[in-house]
């Protein structure tokens, strides 16, 4: 069988003459403001959460690497108004039992629920507990009335 040969076509280089760096602008680029979002509440010294109005419905944030309550880190105290409901969201990869006072049950993966106003629930002054057995952490919370 006779050996092939390839011959390689003729390159040509063109020189290319360098470009000129682009003019300077006296125009500066737009800045850019943050999205307008409510500020996360702080926790008080005294570790119970007040969510504000900016915050409700209170947010509670399960996934795999635990639990947030709009945003912070579980606390073992809240104060909620009687107006606020509370949205329980599971973004965790398993089906999730949470106690809410007296009640609670199983939040679905990828589910939410939202409760009713809690004095249609509570009343002023009443104290319930939020329950997350799998993380073995409670969280009081307290009914408070809708400050005017």
């Amino acid at each position: 069988m006779p050996e092939s040969s390839t011959t390689a076509a003729p390159t040509s280089l063109a020189t290319v003459p360098p470009t000129a760096p682009p003019a300077p602008t006296t125009l500066q680029p737009a800045a850019t403001a943050p999205p307008a979002t409510a500020p996360a509440p702080t926790v008080p010294a005294d570790g119970c959460l007040r969510p504000d109005s900016a915050h409700e419905p209170v947010e509670i944030l399960i996934t795999d690497d635990g639990v947030t309550i709009n945003g912070l880190p579980l606390t073992t105290c809240m104060k909620v108004p009687e107006s606020f409901r509370l949205r329980f969201i599971n973004n965790s990869s398993l089906e999730q039992n949470v106690g809410f006072g007296d009640a609670g049950g199983p939040i679905a993966v990828g589910a939410e629920q939202l409760t009713d106003p809690m004095g249609e629930i509570y009343s002023v002054g009443d104290h319930f507990n939020i329950v997350f057995a799998w993380i073995e952490w409670t969280i009081d919370v307290e009914v408070l009335p809708i400050s005017g």
